[in-house]
């Protein structure tokens, strides 16, 4: 998707978005709260849902896909850039905060 590489972090709710040329990591996709949405659908004894894992891209109808680890539903979402100026509370609205919410745990 416009050229660039999309990765998930490990152990994260979060996708870099990486500039192949360079390798620099450009933007961030915050995907919080999608795990605990998965675990709401999975069906009835069906394992925890675990780690984001899966990025999937249709550039025929420019639809990204994201599932993870023991996920029983796929979701098809939709990257709206934050407006820095009416940004939820505790959205992050810099690159460099972006990056600080999407460290791995150590």
């Amino acid at each position: 998707m416009d050229g660039l590489i999309y990765s998930n972090v490990w152990q994260t709710e979060c996708i870099a978005q990486i500039d192949p040329t360079t390798g620099n990591v450009v933007s961030w996709s915050l995907m919080q709260g999608l795990r605990a949405l998965a675990d709401n659908a999975k069906p009835l004894g069906a394992p925890t849902p675990d780690v984001l894992n899966g990025i999937a891209y249709n550039a025929q109808d420019n639809q990204l896909f994201v599932t993870g680890k023991l996920w029983s539903q796929l979701y098809q979402v939709n990257l709206v850039p934050v407006d820095p100026t009416n940004a939820p509370p505790g959205v992050p609205t810099t690159l460099s905060a972006a990056r600080t919410a999407c460290t791995p745990p150590t």
